[in-house]
C-alpha cells in the first residue's frame, strides 16, 4: 500500500532533513499518489527567497500549483503558523496560471486557493486519515488518500477544466495586483502573448497570401472570360460582375490587406527609412500584435477602474456566453466589442489603422486568446499608477526585440542624470517652464522633469509638457508602442 511505503520510508530516515525528506515526497506523493512523471514537477531544497519548494507542472509545462514544505507538522496545523506560512513565504510564489498552493510537511497535505483559503488537505495520523476540512477521520487507505487530496492530481493539471470555470466566471481573478513585486510575471506574460500572436500571426499571413494569390488568379480568369464575350451581352457581364464580387468578398481580408493596408505601411516605413521585405513584414507583424494586446491593456485597465463593464475578464466572459449562442468560442468578436466600448474613454488607441485585420481572421486565434485572457485575469490593475504604467510601456516590447528593432528607452537613472548635468533639475524657475520633447515616447523626460520640480516643492506650479504626439500625454500606457518608432 502506498501509505505504507510513504510512513515506512520516512520512519527510516534517522534524522529526517530537508534533502532527506524531498525525494521521499516526490517519489510517494508527487509521482505515486498524484500521478506526475518525472520532469512534469520540481521539488528540491530552496532555490533562493520568493521561489518555491516545489511546483506541479500542466502537461503545458506551466506551474499551476506552488508549493511551500516544511519538516515540522505544526507549521501547517497551527491555523497562526499556517498563515505566517502563508504570508511570509508562499503567498509570494503565485503565478499567473497558479491554482493552488500545497503546503507539505512529512504528515500533512494542506491545498489552499490562491486567496490562501483551505481546499483540501489531510493529516497522516499512525491509525487513521483525518480531513482538515471537516476534521472526520478516514481508515488508512490508499483510496480515501487519493480522494481527499486529488484536486492537484496530474490528471486534474491536464484536464483544462481551469478553462471551463474561466468561461463560467469562476475563476479566481485579480489576486496578482499589478505592482514593481509583481511586473516580472506581468512582463512574462506579456512576452508570452506577443509571441504566441506573433508565431500565430506569421502563420496568418502565410495563408493570406496563398489567398491573396488564389484571388488574384480568379480574378484574372474572369477578366480574361470577359474578353471573350460579346459587348452586348448583358447577362454575360452581369454574371461576370456576380462573380467578381462574391470572389473578392471570399478574399476579402487577403485582398485589403495587400492592395490597401501593406502597401500604406510600406510607404510609412520608405520615409522612415526601413529597407529589406523581411525586415518589414516582421515590424509589420510586430506591430499588429503590440496594437492587439496595447489595447486589451487599456480594456483591462478600464474594467478595474469601472470606466466600463467587465467584458474580458473573469465575470465578462460568462455574461458573452449568456448574450451569444453561436459565437461563445469566438473571442474576437467579443474583443471587437470590447475595444468600441472603450473606444469611446479614449478614441485615438482605436481607431482605424493598418494593423486591424488581425482580429478578422478565424481559426486558432480563439484558442490562443482565450489562454492569453486566462492569464491576465490573475492580475488587478486597480491601484496601478503613473510610474508603473510608464514601466509596463517600456517593458512592452522584450529587450532582444527592441534592440532588433531598433527601439531603446533611457532609464529613470540616465535622464535624472542628465538633467541634473543640463541644468534642469536645479532650475528655481523650472515650475514656469515650458518644456518640449519631440519624441516624448512614454515621456521619461517629461515625468521626470515634474518630479524634478515637486521635489522642490513646486507642487503648486508644475512645469508644462508638451510633445509633438501630446495626445499621448494622458497616459503612457494609451500609448500603441510601435517597433519602428524613434528612441525614446
Amino acid at each position: 500500500m502506498l501509505i505504507e511505503r510513504y510512513l515506512k520510508a520516512l520512519a527510516g530516515k534517522t534524522e529526517l532533513t530537508e534533502r532527506g525528506f524531498y525525494p521521499v515526497l516526490a517519489k510517494h506523493i508527487v509521482e505515486a499518489l498524484w500521478g506526475y512523471p518525472e520532469g512534469c514537477y520540481r521539488v528540491e531544497p530552496k532555490r533562493g527567497a520568493g521561489v518555491p519548494d516545489l511546483e506541479l507542472l500542466t502537461d503545458e509545462g506551466v506551474a499551476w500549483v506552488v508549493g511551500e514544505v516544511k519538516l515540522d507538522d505544526q507549521q501547517i496545523l497551527d491555523e497562526e503558523r499556517q498563515r505566517a506560512v502563508w504570508d511570509e513565504q508562499a503567498a509570494g510564489y503565485l503565478q499567473p496560471e497558479t491554482l493552488y498552493v500545497l503546503l507539505a510537511s512529512p504528515r500533512v497535505l494542506c491545498v489552499l486557493d490562491v486567496s490562501g483559503e483551505l481546499q483540501a488537505g489531510v493529516h497522516l495520523e499512525d491509525d487513521a486519515l483525518v480531513d482538515l476540512r471537516t476534521g472526520h477521520a478516514h481508515d488508512l487507505s490508499d483510496d480515501r488518500l487519493r480522494l481527499l487530496v486529488g484536486l492537484i492530481s496530474y490528471e486534474e493539471a491536464c484536464s483544462r477544466r481551469k478553462y471551463e470555470r474561466f468561461r463560467r466566471g469562476e475563476a479566481p481573478c485579480g489576486y496578482l495586483p499589478l505592482s514593481d513585486r509583481t511586473l516580472a510575471p506581468f512582463e512574462a506574460t506579456f512576452e508570452y502573448a506577443s509571441e504566441t500572436l506573433l508565431q500565430h500571426a506569421r502563420r496568418a499571413w502565410d495563408a493570406l497570401e496563398a489567398s491573396y494569390a488564389q484571388a488574384c488568379r480568379e480574378l484574372q480568369q474572369i477578366e480574361a472570360d470577359r474578353t471573350k464575350l460579346a459587348g452586348d451581352d448583358v447577362r454575360g457581364h452581369q454574371a461576370l460582375n456576380s462573380l467578381r464580387w462574391h470572389t473578392r468578398k471570399r478574399h476579402e481580408i487577403a485582398l485589403r490587406i495587400h492592395e490597401e493596408d501593406y502597401p500604406q505601411f510600406l510607404y510609412s516605413q520608405a520615409y522612415a527609412g526601413t529597407q529589406g521585405a523581411d525586415r518589414l513584414r516582421d515590424i509589420f507583424l510586430t506591430d499588429t500584435v503590440y496594437v492587439v494586446l496595447s489595447r486589451l491593456l487599456f480594456v483591462r485597465l478600464c474594467e478595474d477602474l469601472g470606466l466600463v463593464k467587465k467584458k474580458v475578464s473573469n465575470r465578462g466572459l460568462a455574461a458573452w456566453r449568456e448574450l451569444v449562442t453561436n459565437l461563445q468560442g469566438r473571442y474576437q468578436d467579443l474583443l471587437d466589442v470590447a475595444f468600441k466600448d472603450a473606444g469611446l474613454i479614449y478614441s485615438r488607441l482605436f481607431e482605424a489603422t493598418v494593423f486591424d485585420w488581425y482580429t478578422d481572421i478565424d481559426g486558432e486565434l480563439s484558442d490562443l486568446l482565450e489562454r492569453l485572457l486566462y492569464r491576465l485575469n490573475a492580475f488587478s490593475f486597480r491601484d496601478v499608477d503613473r510610474d508603473l504604467l510608464g514601466k509596463i510601456y517600456q517593458r512592452f516590447l522584450p529587450a532582444e526585440k527592441r534592440k532588433r528593432l531598433g527601439e531603446f528607452y533611457t532609464d529613470d537613472e540616465v535622464v535624472d542624470y542628465i538633467l541634473w548635468r543640463t541644468g534642469f533639475a536645479d532650475d528655481p524657475d523650472m515650475g514656469s517652464r515650458l518644456v518640449f520633447d519631440p519624441a516624448c515616447g512614454s515621456s521619461t523626460f517629461g515625468v521626470r522633469v515634474r518630479a524634478a520640480a515637486c521635489s522642490r516643492g513646486l507642487r503648486a506650479a508644475r512645469p508644462t509638457i508638451r510633445s509633438s504626439a501630446s495626445a499621448r500625454s494622458s497616459s503612457a500606457a494609451t500609448s500603441t508602442p510601435s517597433p519602428s518608432s524613434s528612441p525614446r
